[in-house]
């Protein structure tokens, strides 16, 4: 059912278009490995603290399900002291199985801004 959330190899990606390596940028062949290896990169260098996801809507139609949210990420560079917390919204579009689990077949996401500091 869509509200299992990814698995491991589902998760890498998202959260690497999360993170703002967008597939446009990289070449069609081997843009999936491009991608995790960028975030296992990522991973190498920060400490993740929290990721929270919240859904907004739902639509199941019949084998086809969207899934529509929100995505904050809080991280910390390793050694660093000082956390940088990332919001985005997201698209997943998940496929009904024969075996009636289900499986996302496409996943995007769209970083958002980061609010400015605060004037001193």
């Amino acid at each position: 059912m869509p509200h299992q959330r990814r698995s491991l190899p589902a998760w890498i990606v998202g959260l690497s278009l999360l993170l703002g390596s967008p597939a446009a940028s990289l070449p069609a062949q081997g843009a999936r490995a491009a991608i995790e290896r960028s975030t296992r990169d990522w991973l190498a260098a920060v400490k993740v603290d929290s990721i929270g996801l919240t859904r907004t809507d739902l639509r199941i139609l019949g084998d086809v399900a969207i899934e529509i949210g929100t995505v904050r990420t809080a991280s910390t560079p390793r050694g660093g002291t000082t956390s940088t917390v990332d919001h985005a919204d997201y698209l997943t579009v998940w496929h009904r199985q024969r075996d009636s689990g289900w499986k996302i077949v496409r996943d995007m996401t769209s970083p958002l801004p980061r609010p400015a500091a605060a004037a001193r």
